[in-house]
């Protein structure tokens, strides 16, 4: 079939074997319009959707130029150019991101920034600089908050306590986490996920990252590995050590299982068997609780005495004394600075926690749910028809997540024609040059040409973005290879060709 050119509104349909079909569209204005190296696009998409390891599954395809006409679009949504299976709901693996990332730069807006604030209620003490009352950290979500290490936030911190001077404090510490729900991670992650560093706990008062590291001492193939250490220490949390020793250069096989708030934590799989430490990154269980833990233990080593035992909001055992006074706000990076590493990097922690300040901000809920009701009210708000999408989590996580290519393609070219376009862009990563896209395009006509988020989960790869044509065009485009069998080696040379072939245009 010849797709060199584009007339009126048409449907095709190619057999690409006797057991697999791809329904291509193509469409564009009233008159023909001639598009140099779309066929050759077309035939690699075809090529990827005829292997072996895609005739189980689906390939599903878009591209949208950024200008172009608007016929029968949402109004400044140009129709797609070339569609493949382009109105089919798909897993958008992390490729999701980029219409979390994307609706929170306008909803929230490109200046927004998550503040966590420090207060103290009850009353001072002219004589004793003693506090009657608590100390709080009251946390608006910021997944940023002492990230690489809080000794230099909990000067600050120290430094506004002293301002006042308070000497002692006869409550105690408290996380405040309330301004998020406390279903802190989605309904549709599974078991297996949670409780890795992957997918951590989201709260109202995150830290660290809410991450730490457990550490082993390989053993025997075979054996129970020795559960050496943690770091940062864990309060209050216990561990059941099943983890074994695999062969030499059998990788990371480890798993962490507990859910958010637990006390037990289960160490599972296996590590390689090595004569040095060997170390996983886990999830924190209760963010709020480590902070609040840890800036006791800071306060009292700098000679602030504190009488209560450190908590947070939802585990209650402190008496509020008053009206709380705000000592210090720190602020996280503006939205437009804060997304770059979260699309660069695929940090699934950050993108959550914007779906849910979409929710406070839009309904007052600071809830997955809410934030994704919100997302979908916007895309609906500007035009894009929004059948068959299915928003579970912001970061692509959950398989009950569904997303059409030709939604992913009309969310991206609004976005180009919002306020934060240039923000929006530049936290893409580039094929063969950054991010989580560094490994694919290189030394092909993509690299350097193709700004795009990936995205992956079992038997699922998709890539959703923008292409600069060498014609001087600018298009958006997404691949979506859904339930694909055998390893992703053998897909990837068809999706780097699909990438070759747009930027060739």
């Amino acid at each position: 079939m010849n797709h060199s050119f584009i007339h009126c509104v048409a449907s095709r349909i190619v057999a690409l074997s006797s057991a697999t079909w791809l329904a291509f569209s193509v469409a564009t204005a009233q008159e023909s319009v001639a598009v140099a190296g779309l066929d050759k696009v077309a035939a690699a998409v075809e090529k990827l959707g005829a292997q072996p390891g895609t005739q189980a599954g689906m390939v599903g395809f878009s591209l949208r130029f950024l200008e172009a006409p608007t016929e029968g679009a949402a109004p400044g949504i140009p129709v797609p150019l070339l569609a493949v299976n382009g109105g089919k709901s798909l897993l958008p693996a992390s490729t999701l991101k980029t219409i979390t990332t994307g609706c929170a730069l306008e909803i929230l807006g490109v200046d927004y920034q998550f503040a966590t604030v420090l207060q103290h209620d009850g009353t001072i003490d002219p004589d004793t600089g003693t506090l009657s009352g608590n100390v709080y950290v009251r946390g608006s979500g910021d997944p940023t908050l002492a990230q690489d290490g809080w000794l230099g936030l909990f000067e600050e911190w120290r430094g506004a306590i002293e301002a006042t001077g308070i000497k002692s404090i006869n409550g105690a510490v408290v996380g405040d986490d309330s301004a998020f729900s406390t279903q802190a991670v989605s309904g549709g992650w599974a078991w297996d996920d949670i409780g890795n560093y992957y997918a951590p706990p989201v709260t109202g008062l995150n830290f660290h990252h809410n991450t730490f590291f457990v550490s082993f001492q390989p053993g025997a193939v075979g054996s129970i590995a020795k559960l050496v250490s943690t770091s940062p220490t864990m309060p209050s949390l216990k561990f059941v050590n099943e983890m074994r020793t695999g062969a030499a250069g059998s990788g990371d096989q480890g798993y962490v299982y507990g859910a958010p708030y637990a006390e037990t934590y289960f160490l599972r799989g296996s590590i390689p068997k090595q004569s040095s430490i060997f170390s996983i990154k886990a999830a924190i269980p209760d963010p709020a609780y480590f902070c609040a833990v840890r800036l006791d233990a800071f306060l009292k080593a700098k000679g602030i005495i504190v009488k209560g035992e450190p908590t947070t909001t939802r585990r209650g055992a402190f008496d509020a004394t008053g009206t709380r006074v705000d000592l210090h706000s720190h602020l996280a990076e503006p939205l437009g600075d804060l997304i770059r590493p979260v699309n660069h990097e695929s940090l699934n922690l950050d993108v959550e926690a914007l779906l849910k300040a979409i929710g406070s901000k839009a309904s007052g809920d600071g809830s997955t749910v809410a934030g994704a009701t919100a997302v979908t009210a916007f895309l609906k708000s500007r035009g894009i028809d929004t059948t068959g999408f299915d928003m579970v989590d912001g970061c692509g996580l959950s398989r009950g997540n569904a997303v059409t290519p030709n939604q992913l393609t009309a969310a991206l070219t609004l976005f180009q024609n919002l306020p934060g376009a240039e923000k929006f862009r530049a936290s893409l990563p580039v094929a063969g040059r950054s991010g989580t896209l560094k490994s694919i395009g290189g030394g092909t006509s993509a690299e350097g040409r193709i700004h795009a988020k990936s995205g992956t989960v079992s038997r699922v790869k998709c890539y959703a973005g923008y292409v600069d044509c060498r014609s001087g065009k600018k298009a958006a485009f997404a691949i979506m290879v859904h339930q694909f069998t055998g390893e992703y080696a053998a897909i990837k040379s068809g999706i780097t060709s699909i990438m070759a072939r747009l930027a060739e245009m």
